[in-house]
């Protein structure tokens, strides 16, 4: 590729690849035909792709990392091993412990080491100059220019870097900065369980990349974006690098934001239910029980649900409360399914639009 073409791969829009990319892949599979049935498309789409004129296409990044793990571009995880056996026992100097590279989700995009706790750092220390130095090793992972990056231990590292005492670590060799986010959040799933949005925002699956995709489209919150998800598939792993949501349920979701950020309720403080989680989440569980395409209508008549149902102290809102999301999802189906089997696409009373 030459360095024109680079130039413009590297300023390609969040979910393209480039067509020398994506050529090289689909050689690599076996030809369009396989990519098809990789990616979960037609052969149509995969033909169209490479056949365009324009110098990127849209794939979906569940659909990309299908494509790269089936061509055998994904690294493997170093699992961890806690122990004599884990990885190769290194004493760090001082020095070497103040060049460690943090990759943290504040400072980089392609960042995954949360925040440090200055009170946790501050603890350790303390005993540090007490003269107690038993703790576990930090983990490494070794790039192959030589640099360390942090994978656990943070607290521990900057203890020792603060009270001027070197310490063990664990190193493993890793190839780039994607097997290191990998094995953070193995390593860690194992150590101090990171909160759910810590994870999130760390991982790079196809879970986590697909509901990035909808939280930057609709401006969400994460806690809105991980309630509907979890509505519609219970259970969300952002550490399995083989993780993914199934397109009906990304197709269901789609459909769920485009009718509520449309709608003039969405983000108004008065409408505090509409915008809850709890609410996005029973949407999600309600609509299990709908094909994609008949979302829509079931979603008008929601839309048009009066004030004692949505609002103040109504009926859902209070199901919502009280009995939470599963209660809410089932009211939701007795209200919804009568009116669309009779071709209502309105509540009794009810007036789409404003609250």
């Amino acid at each position: 590729m030459n360095d024109t073409n680079a130039q413009r791969n590297q300023n390609a829009e969040p979910g393209t690849v480039s067509q020398h990319d994506l050529r090289r892949l689909v050689d690599k599979v076996g030809g369009p035909d396989k990519a098809a049935a990789i990616m979960g498309v037609t052969k149509g789409t995969i033909r169209n792709m490479l056949g365009a004129r324009r110098e990127h296409g849209f794939v979906s990044p569940a659909a990309l990392l299908d494509l790269q793990r089936a061509a055998g571009e994904l690294l493997p995880v170093p699992e961890p091993a806690p122990g004599k056996d884990a990885g190769r026992g290194v004493f760090m100097s001082v020095e070497a412990l103040a060049a460690v590279q943090q990759v943290k989700v504040s400072e980089r995009a392609d960042g995954f080491q949360r925040e440090h706790s200055e009170k946790a750092v501050a603890e350790i220390e303390a005993l540090l100059r007490t003269g107690f130095t038993t703790f576990p090793p930090i983990v490494l992972g070794r790039l192959p220019d030589g640099t360390h990056v942090e994978i656990d231990g943070q607290h521990r590292r900057l203890a020792h870097l603060r009270a001027g005492i070197g310490c063990n670590a664990h190193v493993y060799d890793v190839r780039d900065l994607e097997q290191a986010r990998q094995m953070y959040l193995v390593w860690n799933r194992k150590t101090r369980k990171p909160t759910p949005e810590e994870t999130y925002r760390a991982s790079r699956n196809a879970v986590a990349e697909d509901m990035k995709v909808r939280e930057e489209l609709f401006k969400l919150t994460f806690e809105q974006v991980h309630a509907l998800m979890l509505g519609l598939v219970t259970h969300l792993d952002f550490v399995d690098p083989e993780a993914h949501l199934s397109h009906d349920m990304l197709a269901r979701a789609d459909r769920i934001l485009a009718a509520l950020t449309e709608d003039a309720r969405w983000s108004r403080p008065d409408a505090a239910t509409f915008n809850a989680p709890g609410f996005l989440r029973a949407l999600g569980h309600f609509a299990r029980g709908y094909a994609p395409d008949l979302l829509p209508e079931a979603l008008e008549v929601v839309q048009a649900a009066d004030r004692n149902l949505l609002y103040k102290d109504g009926r859902w809102t209070r199901a919502l409360k009280e009995h939470g999301f599963r209660k809410l999802s089932d009211d939701l189906s007795l209200y919804v399914t009568p009116r669309l089997l009779g071709g209502v696409t309105e509540a009794k009373g009810g007036r789409r639009g404003r609250a």
